[in-house]
């Protein structure tokens, strides 16, 4: 269908010179799939669509130069196949990426294809010498353009269900707006072909791979499609100059959009890099909560902030009692599941301004800000109780947790200082026997 397309719609007489050979794409897509089992479906079908062409103009033997030229369009297939898996063989993941495409996609195989389609026709008495370089170029923008729209097309949709395609209304609005300027250019106002570039460079940086595909295949049908009735720009008295300019202007366009697209999912995925590893870089693998180093950094600016506003702030070190038992009796795994259970209800019951951090093996940090010590002291109680009577269920066994805890207000101390004298209301909770809050207000 797509080789019919080149050869109608998107044709200029002769009417086997193409101005978009899709096919071309479309054959690399098979052979990468399938390996040679697709050599006599895409030898049939760029028969199929030569031999009426061909059989009409050749002056001697059509049918023989159509076999010949099908035979040309299956060896650029695997080639280009081959050279991609070679090369590229994780696809097009950089911006770096779309030269060694450029090369090994286009310019290596496109060029050799070209080469001999265009000695297979002056052969067969289809074209003259003087004739060779125009139609060698028309062929291998032609068949470099389809490479170029098809493959990354097919790799933006190679993992995603129908289902999963989503289509923003700013670019709907962006890809309907890029085909107007298309239209508009080729009927009334040339200078407007020039919107083109910035309207799918915003649907590179804003949209999906798929969106920009999408939008440079139906931009660019549009303008051959367009160019082919002799309408537009690059209409010029040098019929094959025009043309020429036109596919090297499209082409252009497709490979700068492609290339932008890239260098924006390289920043994208930087981005994700570096907000995974700060992520990390603050939490406790086990159980989620902030860790030490960060909670050390949130008690600083809340010194800060206290000697600047006056707000007071409480901080409480929290210890489970008798923990080594678990380990002992049950294993680490166990263990391990216990402490990430703690975890997760302490957090429930805090306010999401606190500060829950994991310091320690089985102890605890937290921050309350904006809370006086009597406040904190009711919900640290409560939080004491509510593990003391819930317990946490592993592998549907309920072990029984209780937490010593020790807690102050802030009495404008650094927070080294402030940190020890928590811990050693800790301790005194440790040793009055456990399962207790120990508090102290500054300035008693």
């Amino acid at each position: 269908m797509t080789a019919l397309l080149g050869m109608t719609i998107l044709s200029l007489p002769p009417g086997n010179i193409s101005l978009l050979w899709l096919p071309s794409g479309i054959g690399l897509i098979m052979f990468m799939r399938t390996g040679l089992l697709a050599i006599p479906f895409v030898f049939i079908a760029s028969l199929a669509a030569n031999l009426p062409q061909m059989d009409a103009a050749m002056l001697n033997h059509g049918a023989y130069h159509a076999v010949v030229a099908a035979f040309i369009d299956t060896l650029s297939s695997a080639f280009t196949a081959f050279l991609v898996q070679r090369f590229l063989p994780q696809g097009l993941r950089k911006s770096w990426d779309v030269a060694v495409f450029v090369l090994f996609a286009c310019i290596v195989p496109m060029g050799m294809t070209s080469l001999l389609l265009c000695v297979n026709l002056w052969w067969g008495g289809y074209i003259g010498l003087e004739q060779g370089m125009d139609y060698f170029q028309a062929l291998f923008l032609a068949d470099s353009l389809g490479v170029l729209l098809v493959y990354p097309l097919y790799l933006s949709l190679q993992n995603l269900s129908w289902k999963a395609l989503s289509w923003p209304k700013s670019i709907l609005l962006v890809q309907l707006c890029a085909l107007l300027a298309v239209v508009v250019a080729f009927l009334w106002l040339p200078g407007v072909i020039y919107l083109i570039f910035p309207l799918l460079t915003f649907i590179a940086l804003r949209g999906c791979p798929y969106h920009l595909g999408i939008a440079l295949m139906l931009s660019v049908i549009t303008s051959l499609m367009m160019a082919s009735m002799g309408l537009g720009p690059f209409a010029l008295a040098e019929q094959n100059a025009g043309i020429v300019l036109l596919m090297s202007f499209v082409f252009c366009i497709a490979l700068v959009s492609l290339a932008v697209m890239l260098h924006q999912q390289e920043l994208n995925d930087a981005n994700r890099i570096q907000a995974f590893w700060r992520e990390k870089a603050i939490h406790d693998d086990l159980t989620g909560l902030y860790n030490r180093v960060h909670f050390m950094r949130r008690l600083e600016e809340e010194r800060q902030r206290c000697e600047r506003t006056g707000i007071q702030y409480v901080v409480a070190l929290m210890d489970l009692d008798w923990f080594k038992k678990i380990n002992d009796q049950h294993g680490h795994i166990v263990g391990d599941r216990v402490l990430a259970g703690v975890a997760a209800l302490l957090q429930k019951q805090l306010r999401q301004i606190d500060v829950l951090a994991r310091i320690g093996g089985e102890e605890f940090a937290l921050l309350m800000p904006g809370i006086s010590i009597e406040q904190a002291g009711q919900a640290l109680e409560r939080l004491r109780s509510t593990l003391e009577l819930q317990g946490i269920s592993v592998n549907g066994t309920t072990h029984n947790i209780t937490v010593s805890i020790g807690a102050m207000q802030a009495d404008g101390t650094p927070v080294e200082i402030l940190l020890q004298k928590v811990d050693r209301l800790l301790y005194h909770a440790k040793h009055q026997g456990r399962n207790r809050v120990e508090m102290y207000l500054a300035g008693q």
